[in-house]
């Protein structure tokens, strides 16, 4: 005996069905839209569960799968609204998609030992289940099939699974306890993400790649501490005989207060600290020699640290600790990279130890409180002057503070090279003057040049009216105008080329006269430019060559204006540099994107750009 396809759709007057275990066959949609349905009783002998069998019974509260049942088919349960729990039975082998979509009630849900595999698609992308079982037969928990399950409480994994994917349960805020059965041999440093409730992770003691140690997951052999739950609050202290501490190992673990790292530790990935908002101290023990990538960014509390036998400070190590007031960078300090106290915005003094040998460009990027740097007279490599870093011999500048007090800044005769990024968000410069006999640089209305004058090197950031670049300027060097506060800019025709940043994050520009010899903006020219409402070209453009994200950005909906009636400008897809050709007698209509910030690579470009699809008009 059959139920045929659609056989009792729509009906409105059933409340409930016992289904014969005469019946053999259900074909799909049977059920479908029986609004009042509220119990179904299925028959013993049913081996499939068809598409749509239930699809949109918004009263449906409870359903019994018999144990004959091997596959659920798609969107079987979906809009089942009343649905509060619902078990698998160990004979189900497959799930479709959308199974269970928009089961708003659904609160329990267990998965038999027969499904193989589970993914994200059976569900909503938030739904909310809070208990979740999952049978032996799943092998493998692929990437971000739980991610966003934000009620989901308790997790029961079982014993058969082997590996749990990238971002696997990123973000379940709600969960509380993980028990990592003793078959799981692969975990992903992402797999629980954001769980900001985690407190416990418990491994079977049968397991032989993972370990458990209040609450925290290490290896087999606790040699390395993998990941501390990021529900764990207060002081944490890591246990001696630990010898590295994992990549994000320690991430978004807010309610975290002091670290101690015993001496026996002598590695740490990336961002193994990386906001913790509430820690306020570390002691690094004596084992470690580097701060990694991005291993305190955005410590927001952090008030301060001891680099006693660091030698290294990696990128972004210590950017964006908002709380650091004062740094000695200790005599066993060798290199300071690129971005290593970026925004750090309370900090006042620097120490620099007599042993520091490099200190790259961006440092101290956005340090808008730092006056000053002090550098050990020991120091071979550095020196400074009134709170100013040059090298030794005085002919290269290296960093000047941010200094809100300081208005003026000279550079000295001695000096023949200024350091990309030594000027950089000095905001409260007003003029940028040169003394007397440097055969390098030259000053003109506070801006600085080179000598030749066909170099603009930098402008001062709060001069609002610097809104012409001398007549002569062939390149707009890095930085040049980065963190301005100009609104508009006329370059001139002589100007050939605009370097990397060179108009970064000039959140008050917006207007721009492009010249017409114009060759190449290199990569982030005007990025972050949000205010940026017109850019105009000039008669007679040909053509130039916009580096990567050069106008990334910058708002939907720019014009950009011709001064010709006639031609048109194409946009070549280069990759991560866009090409222009420009007719001779200018430009009229425009078809495509003018930003630079990629999407993805697919075959259509319309698909392709995130940023800055431009519209242009004749002037």
């Amino acid at each position: 005996m059959i139920v045929t396809k659609g056989m009792f759709a729509g009906r409105i007057d059933i409340e409930s069905v016992i289904v014969p275990d005469s019946v053999k066959v259900i074909e799909e949609g049977a059920f479908m839209g029986c609004e009042a349905l509220t119990y179904v009783s299925l028959p013993s002998g049913l081996e499939a569960i068809p598409n749509d069998l239930f699809n949109g019974c918004a009263k449906l509260t409870s359903v019994v799968i018999p144990n004959d049942v091997v596959s659920i088919g798609d969107r079987a349960f979906f809009d089942c609204r009343a649905l509060a729990s619902l078990t698998v039975p160990d004979s189900v082998r497959t799930i479709g998609r959308s199974a269970f979509g928009k089961c708003l009630s659904l609160r329990t849900l267990v998965i038999g030992d027969g499904v193989e595999s589970i993914s994200s698609d059976m569900f909503d992308p938030s739904p909310r289940i809070v208990e979740l079982r999952l049978g032996s037969g799943i092998r493998e928990i692929c990437v971000e099939c739980f991610t966003n399950w934000h009620r989901l409480k308790e997790l029961h994994l079982s014993e058969g699974l082997h590996s749990i994917g990238e971002s696997a349960f990123e973000s379940c805020t709600s969960l509380e306890r993980v028990h990592i059965p003793s078959s799981v041999s692969s975990i992903d440093i992402s797999a629980f993400r954001g769980c900001e409730s985690l407190k416990e992770i418990v491994v079977s003691e049968d397991n032989e790649s993972y370990s458990s140690l209040d609450g925290c997951l290490y290896d087999y052999g606790r040699h390395e501490l993998i990941l501390c739950p990021n529900g764990v609050v207060g002081d944490v202290i890591i246990p001696d005989g630990v010898t590295s501490i994992g990549e994000c190992a320690f991430e978004s673990c807010r309610g975290i207060t002091h670290i101690s790292i015993p001496d026996s530790v002598s590695d740490i990935g990336p961002s193994a600290f990386a906001y913790c908002h509430s820690l306020k101290g570390a002691d690094l023990g004596k084992g470690l020699h580097e701060l990694p990538f991005c291993m305190f960014a955005g410590c927001t509390s952090l008030e301060s640290i001891s680099l006693d036998g660091i030698s290294v400070l990696d990128q972004y190590s210590l950017a964006g600790c908002v709380s650091l007031k004062d740094v000695s960078i200790s005599d066993s300090v060798e290199s300071i990279e690129k971005h290593s106290f970026r925004g750090c915005q309370s900090l006042r003094s620097v120490r620099v130890g007599k042993n520091v040998s490099f200190i790259a460009a961006y440092s101290f990027i956005a340090c808008n409180s730092l006056k000053e740097f002090v550098v050990d007279e020991e120091n071979p490599h550095f020196v400074s002057v009134d709170g100013v870093v040059y090298t030794k011999d005085m002919k290269e500048l290296v960093l000047c503070p941010s200094d809100p007090d300081r208005d003026e800044f000279i550079l000295p005769a001695s000096v023949n090279t200024v350091r990309s990024g030594s000027l950089v968000c000095c905001r409260s410069l007003k003029r940028i003057l040169v003394e007397d006999g440097n055969k390098s640089y030259a000053s003109k209305d506070g801006a600085l040049y080179n000598r030749a004058m066909n170099e603009l090197i930098r402008c001062p950031i709060s001069d609002k009216d610097m809104s012409k670049i001398l007549m002569g300027v062939e390149h707009i060097c890095d930085d040049a105008f980065a963190c301005s506060d100009i609104v508009n800019i006329t370059i001139p025709d002589s100007v050939k080329t605009i370097g990397r940043y060179a108009f970064y994050d000039c959140t008050s520009l917006q207007d721009i006269t492009l010249p017409k010899d114009l060759k190449w903006v290199d990569q982030r020219g005007f990025y972050r430019c949000t205010s940026l409402r017109t850019v105009r070209l000039p008669v007679g453009m040909v053509s130039f060559e916009v580096g990567e994200r050069a106008f990334a950005y910058c708002p939907v909906g720019v014009d950009l204006i011709s001064s010709a009636d006639e031609g048109c400008v194409h946009a070549y897809d280069l990759q991560s540099t866009m090409l222009y050709d420009l007719p001779e007698n200018g430009l009229r209509d425009f078809e495509g994107v003018l930003g630079i910030l990629w999407d993805d690579v697919s075959d259509d470009p319309s698909k392709r750009w995130m940023n800055w699809i431009s519209n242009i008009r004749s002037q």
